[in-house]
Formats: C-alpha cells, structure tokens, sequence
C-alpha cells in the first residue's frame, strides 16, 4: 500500500508541508517566466495549473491500477519552459532529447 501523506486523515504532516511548498515554489518560478512580459491573468493561470496537477495523477494512478505501480510517468518536459534547456526525460529505449525553450 501507498504510503499516506495524511496519515491521521486530516493533519499536515512534514511531507505533505514539505510536497506543498516544492509546488508552490515550482508554480511561483513558472508564472514569473510567463510574466516576464507582464501580468497574465490569475483565472488562466490557476486553470493552467490545476489542469496540470489533474492530468499528472490521474495519469500516474492509471498507470499504477492498469500496470505496473513503479511506472514512471510519460516521458513530459523536466525543466522548467523557457529556461536555458530543457530535457525529455528518457525512457529505456530512448536518451535525453534536448529542445529549445518555448513558453
């Protein structure tokens, strides 16, 4: 069985803290590189992320149910979009596939 980042059903423990944070620090970087032109729009953005976070893990909880639960996910892009490079994650079969940045 998975292990439980709130084991007691409703307390934040270290890791759920810990796992919040890494993505709000991760969303903060990305709207500055979209705002590096000026403001976006907040709703947009919002349903930018939330699309994201939902297609991630319903994705990963497929995979674990259908396959094998140590799948990694689809190879996405492991950088964030319009650093300096970024890198396909490879699979087996496949290396790292670098790609010019685009927002």
């Amino acid at each position: 069985m998975a292990r439980r980042l709130f084991p007691d059903n409703d307390a934040w423990g270290a890791d759920a803290r810990r796992a919040s944070n890494g993505i709000a620090v991760a969303l903060a970087d990305v709207l500055a590189l979209l705002e590096s032109d000026g403001p976006v729009d907040l709703r947009d953005f919002h349903y930018v992320a939330t699309e994201a976070v939902s297609s991630f893990v319903s994705g990963l909880s497929i995979r674990r149910r259908l396959g094998d639960p140590d799948t990694p996910p689809d190879s996405i892009i492991r950088a964030i979009p319009g650093s300096q490079t970024r890198k396909r994650q490879a699979s087996s079969s496949d290396s790292a596939v670098d790609e010019s940045p685009r927002l």
